[in-house]
């Protein structure tokens, strides 16, 4: 059977019209790429609790953006291209027109669909973890007048530390745990969560979460091996968990920091006994700020004065 461009015109043409709205979503949506990427930032600042995932929020609200632009875009161009030519032709609407009208549409927002869903879940978990991490950064912050030196989102690898706590007791990479408190109406009960050296057991149905732990632990090992080849010599980081609204039964003790409830249990548990001295803290200091500023210490003078900028 011949097909004869005038005949493909009224489709070509219905589905240019139903998808002329998608070039300027898309549009919109590198503006506002380009805008977040051309914000203000002054350079060789410290970051501040969870400027990463506030990074990551935004991306994945792009992408819910631009699938809930496809979930409505999509189904207008299968209405255009399957209808309007039938209907600008005089042609009558029979059975297997119909049909094929949400069959197309049902396929063409499968893609679109799954991708809405997954970027919602991962937007909702990175949201509960920034709240911990805002929360948890507060109560950190205020170490400082306890004579530690406190820094977060501290780069390590492809990923980022939440917070590093630096004290004559020791270094501490602290992982922020973001799981919603329930409220069943048993106060202190509701917010207790158990630690048995390696899981997590959250109420009300002892859910188990054992890679927070895993996460703290690996952080720490990296940390520790960075830090040390940074100041010559072997530094030991402590890895430590902070749980913001919960109450912690430890069963068992091991080399896992729990910390929760608010900033004087935080000091009375970082506190401990002297492990580094004033001169060893200030040159861990030394290069923690210079680390999280994008700054590298030029390796011939070690924990020198002598800087460069990384850029």
């Amino acid at each position: 059977m011949e097909l004869h461009f005038s005949q493909l015109l009224p489709y070509l043409l219905a589905f240019g019209a139903a998808l002329a709205p998608v070039p300027l979503f898309l549009l919109w949506l590198y503006w506002l790429r380009c805008a977040r990427c051309a914000r203000p930032r002054p350079d060789k600042l410290l970051s501040g609790p969870g400027d990463s995932q506030r990074e990551l929020i935004a991306g994945l609200e792009e992408a819910i953006t631009a699938a809930a632009i496809w979930l409505v875009a999509l189904p207008v161009a299968a209405i255009g291209v399957i209808l309007a030519p039938r209907l600008t032709g005089g042609e009558a609407l029979l059975g297997p027109n119909l049909l094929a009208l949400p069959v197309v549409t049902l396929v063409l927002l499968l893609l679109p669909t799954f991708a809405l869903i997954r970027n919602c879940r991962a937007r909702q978990v990175c949201r509960r973890k920034l709240e911990a991490e805002l929360t948890v950064g507060r109560e950190i912050n205020l170490l400082l007048r306890e004579g530690f030196r406190v820094f977060h989102d501290v780069p390590e690898g492809s990923g980022n530390v939440d917070h590093v706590v630096v004290g004559l007791s020791g270094v501490f990479a602290v992982e922020s745990v973001g799981h919603p408190v329930p409220d069943l109406g048993k106060g202190i009960i509701d917010a207790k969560v158990i630690y048995d050296g390696e899981n997590l057991f959250f109420p009300p149905k002892n859910t188990r979460e054992s890679e927070s732990a895993k996460q703290a632990r690996r952080q720490a090992i990296a940390m520790e091996r960075w830090l040390g080849d940074a100041l010559g010599s072997h530094v030991q980081v402590k890895p430590a968990l902070a749980l913001p609204g919960w109450f912690v039964e430890k069963k068992r003790p091991d080399d896992l920091t729990l910390l929760y409830g608010q900033v004087n249990h935080y000091a009375r548990i970082l506190r401990g006994p002297t492990v580094l001295t004033p001169e060893r803290v200030g040159e861990i200091v030394r290069i923690l700020d210079a680390k999280c500023r994008g700054i590298v210490l030029d390796d011939q003078e070690g924990v020198g004065d002598g800087v460069k900028s990384s850029a």
